[in-house]
């Protein structure tokens, strides 16, 4: 497992360093603001914790809408494995699944299923919204799916931004969305499934210099993300 995890991080640190300094201050900013608002979504779990009123809250996500842009960013939530236990059947549910020429991780597509089919019954996937979608851990996970099933019908997704995603897709050729995958160095999570799953998009690899590169768990929490993207983006190159 620890040789499994020093493979990925060789081939993934070289493209960080090629990458790094070809984001723009405004792709930073975004990716910033998309990690803020995954570690929201955690926040507003909790039923007697509301939302702003610009906000909207459904059973896992969260919806921050800009009618006079037309645009909406969408917030898929995490495992809570302690609050809710149903979220590890969800993780461990790793059949795969075909839908057209994809296969992705059953518990993962079952997910974004649902929670495309509130969105419709509400309203929210409205014909001329663009959207954007960012979500922290198996949040990630169905965060690109459902992008890729909303891409299918509506053509608006603009963008999705993902924080310590697992693998969920077997197939990652020819899709036509723009991923971008940040990942902490010494985040175990990522790797997961050993087998059998994939990435896709582009991927960022926060490598602080006080982190270290032994896995910890510590190093999944969306807090670390949060402190070390600040932290890496800001020391020189």
């Amino acid at each position: 497992m620890i040789s499994f995890f020093y493979d990925y991080l060789y081939n993934n640190k070289m493209q960080h360093r090629c990458i790094e300094q070809a984001l723009s201050s405004e792709k930073i900013s975004k990716i910033t603001r998309m990690a803020y608002l995954s570690s929201n979504a955690y926040k507003y779990a909790d039923i007697n914790n509301l939302p702003p009123k610009a906000i909207k809250r459904y059973k896992r996500i969260l919806v921050y809408t800009k009618p006079e842009d037309k645009h909406h960013i969408i917030v898929v939530r995490g495992s809570m494995l302690l609050k809710r236990p149903q979220d590890l059947l969800m993780n461990i549910n790793m059949k795969n699944v075909l839908y057209n020429e994809y296969r992705f991780h059953k518990g993962f597509f079952d997910e974004a299923v649902k929670i495309k089919k509130e969105l419709t019954d509400k309203g929210v996937l409205a014909d001329g919204y663009t959207i954007d979608l960012t979500g922290h851990s198996s949040g990630g996970c169905i965060a690109c799916i459902l992008a890729m099933l909303t891409y299918e019908s509506t053509n608006q997704v603009n963008e999705v931004i993902t924080f310590g995603q697992p693998k969920f897709i077997k197939d990652v050729y020819g899709c036509p969305l723009n991923f971008t995958r940040v990942v902490n160095i010494a985040d175990p999570i990522p790797i997961l499934p050993i087998w059998d799953y994939k990435h896709i998009g582009q991927t960022i690899i926060l490598d602080v210099y006080n982190q270290g590169n032994l896995p910890k768990l510590s190093a999944h929490d969306m807090k670390s993300y949060i402190n070390n993207l600040v932290l890496d983006f800001m020391r020189p190159i």
